[in-house]
């Protein structure tokens, strides 16, 4: 890897997120440094007052190699942290990577930027990934839409579902800058919004290539609960990214998004609750919900067996 210097200004920054992640770090770590560049790389990782000895495992590391560290005291809370580490970056693009997660591609930072640099149109870009099970300690895959490169514009993306881990992107820096004030609240998905607004700024590319493994610990069956939390704070974010755009167009995709899950959500609590009215009532308040939730599948089915989509390879 080439590090940047006070000669050269970086092409990309490496974002790196932890927090009691001393089991992993390491790992984490030393994939950044296996990645072959031909281009100036910064690394800056920003750990949240880690209890387990992540930080003294940081120390070492910056030692060794140029890194820039964030250790904060005290603990500011995974949305602050995460702020403070994309503020800091100087990079013309960012790459990110949390502490517990790890690249597989040593070609992967050059194969990405080299992607964005010949396709100026895109706002970032992402890969396909594995999903690394701690019980199991098998990896198998998380996204596979097909064999071919795929362009993905901000409608298909929020009609969509949330499909991009942010491990394995690399966007362009300072597209959102500052951060909506909504960034700085807890109650919404991050990596949502920040795909959702750079989208805003040109579509989203996809390379069909697994170059990341993102590690789970399956402690079975998401209970009913989690999962209605997890629809509510999706169309709390949905609603907050419709705040936020001024196009029409933008509202309505984020519109058709927040029927669709309002209706995920009274189906979810009828099983919780088996209120048949609660049911009913939701039903007919979110009844577009449903074309849109067709349409929704239709337009997966389209981006990932229809669709076709030209970028300068060469």
């Amino acid at each position: 890897m080439k590090f940047s210097n006070s000669d050269e200004k970086p092409i990309l920054s490496i974002c790196v997120i932890t927090y009691n992640h001393k089991k992993y770090i390491e790992q984490s770590l030393e994939s950044i440094f296996s990645q072959e560049t031909n281009f100036a790389c910064e690394i800056i990782v920003a750990d949240d007052c880690s209890n387990d000895g992540t930080a003294d495992i940081l120390r070492s590391y910056a030692s060794k190699y140029p890194l820039k560290l964030i250790l904060q005291s005290p603990n500011k809370g995974p949305g602050l942290n995460w702020l403070d580490l994309v503020n800091a970056a100087t990079g013309k693009y960012i790459a990110y990577l949390e502490g517990d997660d790890y690249w597989t591609d040593n070609l992967k930072l050059q194969i990405q930027v080299d992607f964005l640099e010949k396709n100026p149109d895109l706002s970032m870009c992402f890969h396909e990934l594995e999903v690394f099970h701690e019980d199991t300690q098998k990896s198998s895959n998380f996204i596979h839409f097909s064999n071919s490169f795929k362009r993905i514009t901000l409608r298909e993306y929020v009609l969509c579902d949330n499909f991009i881990p942010l491990l394995t992107t690399v966007y362009k820096n300072k597209l959102v800058d500052p951060f909506p004030a909504f960034f700085y609240q807890n109650n919404f998905l991050g990596d949502f919004s920040l795909c959702a607004i750079n989208a805003s700024f040109g579509d989203i590319g996809y390379i069909p290539k697994s170059m990341a493994s993102y590690r789970i610990s399956n402690t079975g069956i998401w209970s009913l609960k989690s999962r209605l939390h997890k629809i509510e704070k999706l169309i709390n974010t949905y609603k907050l990214l419709e705040s936020h755009f001024d196009k029409i167009e933008y509202k309505n995709y984020l519109y058709q998004s927040i029927q669709i899950e309002s209706l995920k959500f009274a189906f979810y609590q009828f099983k919780e609750n088996k209120s048949f009215s609660a049911l009913f009532s939701a039903s007919c308040k979110y009844f577009s919900g449903f074309y849109y939730f067709i349409y929704r599948r239709l337009l997966s089915f389209y981006i990932i067996k229809v669709k076709k989509d030209t970028f300068n390879l060469n």
